[in-house]
């Protein structure tokens, strides 16, 4: 009688890379390397968070080991815009959320609404230049995105919308229905309140927390006519109240 004692057969596996947080979980084989059946506890493998993965053989495939895979997924990260007028520049930045990344270890992408790329590889970007420097009128409202790639490749991307980009103090409005110059445009300038006053000195407009109200109507709802305007302007905070003329044209 010839007796065969089957070697002992131990389940083997390559090792799953690291992926990205929400990113395309792997699928576990349901076989090993040398053709081992089995079943993983837990069946699905998450893409939020790390964990061990269980391989259990089939019964009667002379193994009785089971084999233990370990699966990282890379800790989430986001962040906020920051919009901000540096000078007469209005300016967006990228703000970690919760300290989720360090900016000097991560890459930038600024892409416009065509998603052509605009901006360097940098935590800010100068939207007012972008406009200026490319001879382009801007249409509100418009958007900005930016790809945000951390050390390990993982990408996350936001959209940032905006109505305004003026930090400077506009030298006419006109009114007239082309989407174009259409108010007087303050909203980030933090206003506490703005006076509007005629040619003769007589006030004919007032608006507290004043932002982009103004359109060329007196406090009574009538319209203005054509002509300069004088406007006094006071800030929150420590900043000197402005005084400055505008024209209104219709």
């Amino acid at each position: 009688m010839t007796i065969v004692v089957n070697p002992i057969r131990i389940p083997t596996f390559a090792p799953i890379t690291a992926f990205c947080y929400l990113g395309s979980a792997p699928t576990l084989p349901p076989t090993d390397s040398n053709g081992l059946l089995g079943t993983w506890q837990p069946a699905t493998v998450s893409n939020t968070t790390s964990g061990n993965y269980v391989f259990t053989p089939t019964i009667g495939q002379c193994t009785h080991t089971n084999f233990t895979m370990p699966i990282s997924v890379f800790d989430d990260f986001d962040f906020e815009f920051k919009q901000a007028c540096v000078g007469d520049d209005f300016v967006l930045q990228v703000v970690p959320l919760a300290n989720s990344f360090d900016l000097n270890q991560v890459n930038f992408s600024w892409k416009n609404s065509s998603n052509l790329i605009v901006g360097n590889n940098s935590s800010t970007f100068n939207v007012t230049n972008y406009f200026s420097s490319n001879s382009i009128l801007p249409q509100f409202p418009l958007s900005f995105t930016v790809d945000v790639t951390d050390a390990n490749g993982c990408t996350k991307s936001h959209d940032v919308p905006l109505t305004s980009i003026y930090c400077s103090i506009q030298k006419g409005i006109s009114p007239n229905d082309d989407d174009k110059n259409e108010f007087f445009d303050l909203q980030l300038l933090d206003v506490k309140k703005l006076e509007i006053f005629n040619r003769y000195g007589t006030k004919v407009y007032s608006k507290a927390n004043y932002l982009n109200e103004w359109v060329g109507q007196s406090d009574d709802g009538g319209t203005l006519p054509d002509g300069v305007y004088y406007y006094v302007i006071e800030f929150n905070g420590d900043r000197s109240t402005k005084v400055g003329w505008i024209y209104l044209t219709r």
